[in-house]
């Protein structure tokens, strides 16, 4: 029987609805997104509800203009929210992030931490702001992925995935169905100008994969590394 998942991320593509100018500006020119209806019930349409433990906790990121509506879809999830950890965004020289914003310019992120039954805390020592560079847009950076691991058990399942990760089961529309040697090297050889070096970074953990295979298949859009 395949061990139920303890430990969820999420990172919901939310649908701002708004028409901000410029070719990049905004959610929906960036990826897809979903109404707070189907994010709500994204657990039943995917068949994933009975696949969660008893006893788990739930990283959902949100974002500053739909609060009530994060907490809306863990609930709907089945979690209790309880904590949050915030992260702060350097540049790539390390200084403070200016980003948009309609009432201040944002320089941060909120992962809301949720509940459900009594889950194990590995770490009583984790501070609830973090700091790392900006990556991309919606990108999450692999310090906050560190801080999940050190705080809460496996096994891990994130959903709405953009970059593989070892360790970990995910579902994402924006994941390869395959990935082989010749398309990461490729990637990580990119020129500056097509993929940021940021971006080459975050990737650089797909050779750990590479020790096991050259071929990772996902089927479904799922994907682990173990």
């Amino acid at each position: 029987m395949t061990e139920l998942f303890k430990t969820i991320c999420a990172d919901p593509p939310w649908s701002f609805g708004d028409k901000l100018p410029g070719p990049s500006r905004g959610a929906e020119k960036n990826y897809s997104v979903l109404s707070i209806a189907e994010i709500e019930n994204f657990l039943v349409t995917e068949n994933l509800v009975n696949q969660i433990a008893p006893d788990a906790r739930l990283f959902l990121w949100r974002v500053a203009s739909q609060q009530e509506e994060a907490l809306r879809v863990m609930r709907a999830w089945g979690f209790i929210p309880k904590a949050e950890i915030v992260w702060l965004k350097k540049t790539a020289t390390g200084k403070r992030w200016f980003g948009m914003g309609r009432q201040v310019r944002m320089e941060h992120e909120v992962c809301l931490i949720g509940i459900k039954g009594r889950p194990e805390v590995l770490s009583k020592s984790i501070r609830s702001t973090f700091e790392a560079p900006y990556t991309r847009h919606s990108g999450k950076p692999d310090a906050f992925f560190d801080i999940v691991e050190q705080l809460s058990p496996g096994p891990y399942l994130e959903l709405f995935s953009r970059v593989p990760r070892v360790g970990w089961t995910q579902l994402g529309d924006e994941f390869p169905k395959i990935l082989n040697e010749e398309q990461i090297k490729a990637f990580l050889s990119s020129p500056v100008d097509l993929v940021s070096e940021l971006e080459k970074a975050q990737h650089k953990h797909f050779c750990d994969a590479l020790d096991k295979t050259t071929q990772i298949p996902a089927e479904d859009w799922y994907i682990r590394f173990d």
